[in-house]
């Protein structure tokens, strides 16, 4: 596709100063600085487009000559740059970096995050509301990869706010929330049948509707429906760092046929845990068939 129109060649030249100007702002481009840059190059986008009444086929055109012109440049592939409209969109209605944004625009402009998208999917449809202390210790804490993985596989912003949170706390991989998200932890969350409210004190009720779920994904587990519970229990223990990550946050593996002696009687526990939030051992007695629980 041919643009050479003096409007786009002008439009390249100023991206080219916009990222040159994050640049230069941070020498080297930490996470807040990129989502930064990735923001307002897909507002620019978003702008540019609907003005311009250019076509989506221009972004294409858009990534080849940003690489001509910065040789070696990293992260504007034509998929990311949909990516970093499909952010802006996402996210146009929130204040987030106002003060850093005012100064990549000219003074007489409102703030960027100050101007909401009514066209935006998000924006529109929900009452966005994030407050700064979720932005400044959590939002701004993520990857642009792992937002991207969240708007596209949370519609809601409330589950995507759960899944940010988590995360942070728990220093997720972008791989590592996938499974997360494939195993749709935010609505197995507090479903699993317990007597909690009987057994655990009061305080960590809640901690332990979250330390556990009702199923857990366990695809990388490699057994048949007629294998015995020794193989899976060999399986587990052979894969036993994946295993401890699908349980979640807190636990420690302690042992496999770990004896304990309970009422005078001898039990061998399949495997042995300890939650470092519940301050408790956790037992996991894994069954193949029907679950007697003596």
């Amino acid at each position: 596709m041919a643009v050479k129109d003096k409007k786009y060649i002008k439009f390249v030249s100023e991206l080219k100063i916009q990222i040159l100007q994050s640049r230069y702002h941070a020498a080297k481009l930490v996470n807040n600085e990129i989502l930064l840059l990735y923001f307002t190059t897909g507002k620019s986008i978003t702008d540019k487009l609907l003005k311009e009444n250019w076509g989506n086929a221009v972004i294409e055109k858009l990534s080849e000559d940003l690489q001509k012109a910065l040789p070696g440049l990293r992260g504007f592939s034509s998929k990311n740059l949909r990516n970093m409209r499909q952010f802006y969109e996402a996210y146009s209605a929130v204040e987030i970096w106002q003060s850093a944004t005012a100064k990549l625009e000219k003074p007489a402009s409102k703030a960027i995050w100050q101007s909401a998208t009514a066209k935006s999917e998000i924006a529109s449809s929900q009452a966005i509301k994030l407050k700064k202390q979720f932005i400044k210790k959590i939002f701004i804490s993520l990857s642009f990869t792992h937002h991207i993985l969240l708007l596209n596989k949370c519609r809601d912003i409330k589950e995507r706010m759960y899944y940010m949170e988590l995360s942070v706390a728990n220093q997720w991989s972008v791989s590592m929330l996938q499974h997360q998200l494939d195993n749709n932890l935010y609505k197995r969350k507090g479903k699993l049948i317990n007597n909690f409210k009987k057994t655990i004190p009061a305080k960590l009720y809640s901690h332990a509707l979250e330390s556990f779920k009702d199923e857990y994904l366990l695809d990388f587990i490699n057994i048949n429906e007629d294998d015995s519970e020794r193989e899976l229990e060999t399986q587990v223990i052979n894969n036993i760092k994946k295993f401890v990550l699908s349980l979640g946050t807190g636990f420690s593996y302690i042992g496999n046929q770990y004896r304990l002696v309970a009422g005078g009687e001898e039990f061998f526990s399949d495997l042995l845990f300890f939650n470092r939030l519940l301050q408790c051992l956790v037992v996991i007695e894994l069954k193949s068939g029907k679950f007697n629980p003596e």
